[in-house]
Order: structure tokens, then C-alpha cells, then sequence
């Protein structure tokens, strides 16, 4: 996934707020563009099925009783978040793979319980990152799910309890890294947000007709590469 940083984002929209992006944010100033961005990048992750964000991976079913199902959340790999269809073969390998019925849980996908020992293909799309303005100190005590922010401009999730464990250590912390291909968007929509709130009503709309005009834009392009919203394309996880 080609990316961007969680700083870039916010010191874009500062510059455009006409801030110094040179100087340190206010802490009140930062925490309303991560609250913009936490709501803007949810809206912009599943305008459309951005390959980036969608993946194709090859999960094996956990039995439980007479049930087989997937858990939304399996350890070491990318929680569920839309799923678009399971398939028995590899869709990337396969002109017409075959699907398999499925029923979401609240916590689950339940198959057909006749696919015991049997690993399936899901189709799905990422869960939208969320961002946090806590910046990572070595004194404190994180907790599975805690976001920082790091001095390298990103922010990280972190993975298990733990403490003095300096991102970007994979062990510990995911990081959260910024769809590129979102990011001029972001930046608009957010300083829509920012002059809205501030009471600059034209100048907001004007903003967030651009911000618009970009995901548009963007999504045109995958249109003509894959057939419009629908297509398959997607990152290839082996």
C-alpha cells in the first residue's frame, strides 16, 4: 500500500488553516484535526473498494462444536471489516472460483459446517484506521488496542499490554499508516471541517466540493482499470 504519515496529514491541514506547520500545534487545535480525520477517513475508506484497502487472503475456519466460522478478529492477521464473498479457490487463480454461503455474527462468519478442514478464501476490505494524539512515552503502561503517536510522524496501535517498548517494534505495535491514494482528501475535507467550525461557511464548501471532486476522481480511474465499483481487485496476501 503506497502511504503517508498521520503528521503529514495534520500539518497539511494547518498550512492550509494558514498555521505555521514549522510550529507546535496547540493541543486543543490537534485533537479537533484527529477528531475531522477519525470521521473523514471512515467516509473516504469505503467510498469505494480502493484495491489498497481490499484484500484477498486464504484463512482457515476455527470449529467450535457443530459450528465452523471465521472470527472477525484471528491473532497476527488483519481483522475483517466489509467482506465482499468466500470462495473455496483462489479468485486470483480462478476464472469462476466457487463460493461458499456465509452468515454474519456479531463477532463471527459461520459457514457451512461441511467445510470442516477446509481453508477458504475471503474477500474483504480492511478495517478504516482510527489516530490518536497521545505522543509514546517509555513511563506509561499500554494496553492491547492504546494508539500513540511516534516522532516519526506516524501512529502506532498497540498489539499487547506492555511498557517502554518503543514503536516501530512489530512485535508490539502496528502501525497506522495513511492511504496515500485518501490523503489529498483527507486534507481538503478536514480543512472543510476546521473552517466550518470556525464559522467560514463559504470557504468550508468550497473545501469540501474539491474534497469530493478528488474521491470522484480517484474512483473514476479504478472504474476504468477494473470495471467500476464491484471489481476484484484487491492486494494479493499469500
Amino acid at each position: 500500500m503506497r502511504t503517508t504519515s498521520y503528521e503529514k496529514i495534520i500539518l497539511g491541514v494547518a498550512a492550509r488553516m494558514g498555521l505555521d506547520p514549522a510550529a507546535t500545534l496547540q493541543a486543543s487545535t490537534r485533537a479537533a484535526f484527529t477528531e475531522y480525520l477519525n470521521s473523514r477517513i471512515a467516509i473516504a475508506w469505503e467510498w469505494d473498494r480502493w484495491p489498497e484497502l481490499c484484500r484477498i487472503e486464504q484463512r482457515t475456519p476455527e470449529v467450535s462444536g457443530t459450528e465452523l466460522s471465521l472470527s472477525y478478529e484471528q491473532a497476527g492477521l488483519e481483522p475483517f471489516g466489509e467482506v465482499f464473498g468466500i470462495y473455496l479457490e483462489d479468485p486470483d487463480k480462478t476464472l469462476t472460483p466457487k463460493e461458499v454461503g456465509y452468515s454474519l455474527r456479531e463477532d463471527r462468519i459461520l459457514l457451512d459446517p461441511d467445510l470442516s478442514g477446509t481453508d477458504v478464501w475471503v474477500h474483504y476490505r480492511i478495517r478504516p484506521y482510527q489516530y490518536g494524539t497521545s505522543s509514546w512515552s517509555a513511563a506509561t503502561s499500554y494496553a492491547a488496542g492504546d494508539i500513540v503517536r511516534f516522532t516519526d510522524g506516524h501512529c502506532y496501535q498497540a498489539l499487547s499490554a506492555h511498557s517502554a517498548v518503543q514503536p516501530p517494534n512489530g512485535t508490539y505495535w502496528k502501525q497506522l499508516p495513511v492511504p496515500a491514494i485518501l490523503a489529498e482528501y483527507l486534507k481538503l475535507a478536514i480543512t472543510s471541517d476546521a473552517l466550518r467550525e470556525d464559522g467560514q461557511l463559504d470557504k468550508a464548501n468550497n473545501e469540501e466540493y474539491r474534497a469530493e471532486g478528488h474521491l470522484i476522481r480517484e474512483s473514476d480511474k479504478i472504474g476504468l482499470q477494473v470495471g467500476g465499483m464491484g471489481g476484484r481487485w484487491s492486494a494479493k496476501i499469500a
